[in-house]
């Protein structure tokens, strides 16, 4: 176990916190620390020397240096040092003995090799350069013997009795190889199921050659050749493989505002199928429903809805409300009507715009070769990004009340940006953005078949929906004046999420509001590849959930026995613009040549979004079975692998297209 390592990514961002077994190692440092310095204080300048590991850096004897109290001097590879001069090692040495009579060191293996003459060029069996032992070196240079007399007439004394007269009682400690075999604490065997846990759904997710670290509670994946090759970039999985512990932190405050016995939780999510249920599941939470944001606060207008009825003490007509939600980096659209205790989604349509996207026009409008800099991979260059990229979203955010804003940001190398942006600057330099969102109303209403005067209130809710432009786009294309005002829009989503957990979990309300019938719609189509890479629908957007669809397809070549099933989500005409949800493999189809056998693919999607998946061969003249049908639950994997595309081809390879329907 050696010092962990620390790479950086492009916001100065560490990758890497530590290795497994750190935490143990400087544990028992510390305890090789305390033995030294109970050497030393029991003599007359009495020096304790600890050698510690690290090679190129000195992250252990560091920790160790900060955890320990008796402690006077660390000596790490990242920090030359000399020994003879005004102000540097021996001169510490003694002004340290003359204070307090005793002093210890730690030093790193790999400090000061500079500083010994004899140079190897010998190899370990890793590959790495044979270090010198810096710690017997070091002790050797500073330690006097009995006969300092008899040295000074073979000129080989030590500083301390030829120039100071003074004579020093050292002890050397190595405790390197008993570093090594000592076993794990607690809080490493909790790192390492974390680490296994990132290694494992990394891999399932088809991910291959990677570290899969934790860093601030989050897990990360980082492609082995990249690091290799000095091209540091890290994915956080965040919520998308959330297997880390920012999920147990997230138990933990959930159990500390409502008590001890939270085992259930409820999650919003703008994509309809994801691994969310996995990574809960993880944290020790039970799933109850996956949905997305709008359709979450589309139940809770609607529990508004009822409670005006029942105080209002009559049956209340139709209300038809449009949602718009649009967050970091998604925007979704929904159009609702509620009635009569019955709300009823009658469309959706969504697309990966979001916040991201217009705090990066800005960046690319103050800097045009933003893109050359970003790829430079140099920590300079990198800093500046960083820098940009927080003056872009206080920027926003300021255009978000006021018309102008100023902006001075230094970026080194010769680059300055001194600049007073309008908002109708900004609103030009976003105006594809805003056009998309504009699309994504019109769609929704033309879907959702109800003219613009019929809608009763618009709920605008999301970080962006406090951009003027968006409020006013979205209110002008609805003939509003003003946006609905019964709900926060930053807290909006999650109270939605807190009121339909609570119905999903039966929790009873003497007015009866939480008395609600929803009636959803698939937010996405869902079908399967077949016929060349195209994508077929078979479940299509905005159908009433529960659902459940039935298609028929073929084999492709004469005599083919097994087929594979292919299953994504999206509009794309191409499987290639959709998101795959899994793939499983039917066998035993009756040999015939191309055309005759029928392939029967059934989807099965009920109110908790739970899609399920059955799919055979039957018999062209009687349609009776004439195999077992398969049924598989989505997200699914085959043989180990993941849901990803990667993982799909790395398995199937060029048979890949000769096993599509």
């Amino acid at each position: 176990m050696d010092s962990a390592i620390a790479f950086r990514e492009i916001w100065a961002l560490e990758v890497i916190d530590k290795s497994f077994g750190f935490d143990i190692a400087v544990e028992e440092a510390q305890r090789a620390i305390n033995a030294a310095h109970v050497e030393a204080e029991s003599v007359e300048n009495g020096v304790g020397v600890v050698k510690l590991m690290g090679r190129y850096s000195g992250f252990i004897a560091m920790y160790a240096t900060l955890a320990s109290r008796d402690l006077d001097c660390c000596l790490i590879p990242e920090s030359p040092f000399f020994l003879e001069g005004p102000g540097v090692f021996f001169e510490f040495i003694q002004k340290r003995l003359k204070e307090i009579g005793h002093m210890v060191i730690v030093i790193a293996k790999g400090a000061g090799q500079e500083l010994l003459f004899e140079s190897q060029n010998a190899q370990e069996a890793s590959g790495n350069k044979v270090l010198q032992d810096v710690g017997l070196w070091l002790s050797q240079k500073i330690k006097v013997c009995d006969w300092t007399r008899t040295m000074k007439f073979l000129g080989t004394e030590d500083y301390f009795a030829r120039h100071q007269k003074m004579v020093m009682n050292l002890k050397h400690i190595d405790p390197t190889y008993m570093i090594r075999a000592v076993s794990s604490n607690a809080s490493d065997n909790v790192y390492c199921t974390l680490l296994a846990h990132s290694a494992v759904h990394g891999a399932m997710a088809g991910w291959v050659e990677m570290m899969a670290p934790i860093f601030s509670r989050e897990a990360w994946r980082c492609m082995w050749y990249m690091i290799q090759n000095g091209l540091i970039h890290a994915w956080g999985v965040d919520m998308q493989l959330g297997y880390c512990a920012q999920h147990l932190q997230a138990k933990r405050i959930q159990q500390k505002r409502l008590g001890p016995l939270i085992l259930q939780s409820w999650r919003n999510i703008w994509i309809q199928l994801t691994r969310i249920e996995r990574a809960c599941a993880m944290a020790g939470l039970f799933v109850l429903r996956l949905m997305p944001e709008p359709i979450a606060v589309a139940i809770l207008y609607g529990q508004h809805q009822q409670q005006t009825v029942h105080d209002n003490m009559g049956s209340g007509s139709e209300n038809i409300a449009m949602i718009f939600n649009m967050g970091a980096g998604y925007c979704d659209v929904c159009v609702t009507a509620t009635t009569g205790g019955v709300l009823q989604i009658k469309a959706l349509s969504g697309s990966h715009i979001g916040g991201e996207d217009i705090v990066q026009n800005i960046m690319h409008h103050l800097l045009h070769n933003m893109d050359s800099l970003f790829l430079s991979h140099i920590n300079n260059e990198m800093k500046a990004m960083g820098s940009l990229r927080v003056i872009a979203q206080d920027a926003v955010i300021k255009l978000s009340s006021q018309d102008v804003v100023m902006i001075d940001i230094d970026l080194e190398n010769g680059l300055r940006i001194c600049k007073v942006l309008g908002r109708p600057e900004f609103e030009e330099v976003n105006r594809k953005m805003f056009e998309k969102c504009e699309s994504l109303v019109e769609q929704c209403v033309f879907a959702a078949r109800v003219d613009v005067e019929d809608i009763s209130d618009v709920i605008l809710v999301g970080e962006c929906s406090n951009i003027p432009k968006v409020k006013s786009l979205v209110l002008e294309l609805c003939k509003k004046d003003e946006a609905y005002m019964g709900m926060d829009p930053l807290e909006a989503v999650v109270c939605s999420a807190a009121l339909e957990g609570a119905v999903a979990s039966g929790v009873s309300d003497p007015l009866g509001s939480l008395d609600l019938l929803t009636m959803q719609a698939t937010p996405q189509s869902l079908g399967i590849e077949a016929d060349g890479h195209t994508f077929v629908p078979i479940i299509p957007r905005n159908m009433t959930m529960p659902a459940r669809k039935e298609m028929w397809f073929t084999i492709t070549r004469d005599n083919q026995t097994e087929a594979l099933i292919v299953v994504y989500e999206g509009e794309g005409k191409k499987v290639d613009e959709n998101h795959i949800l899994g793939y499983f493999k039917i066998m035993g189809i009756p040999s015939a040549p191309k055309g005759i056998p029928e392939i029967s693919v059934c989807m099965d999607l009920d109110a908790s979004n739970i899609l399920r998946v059955f799919a055979g061969a039957v018999s062209p003249q009687t349609h009776q079975r004439v195999m077992p049908f398969l049924e598989v639950r989505m997200p699914t994997v085959d043989d180990g692998h993941g849901w990803c595309a990667e993982a799909l081809v790395k398995m199937y390879g060029s048979a890949l297209d000769l096993s599509i329907l």
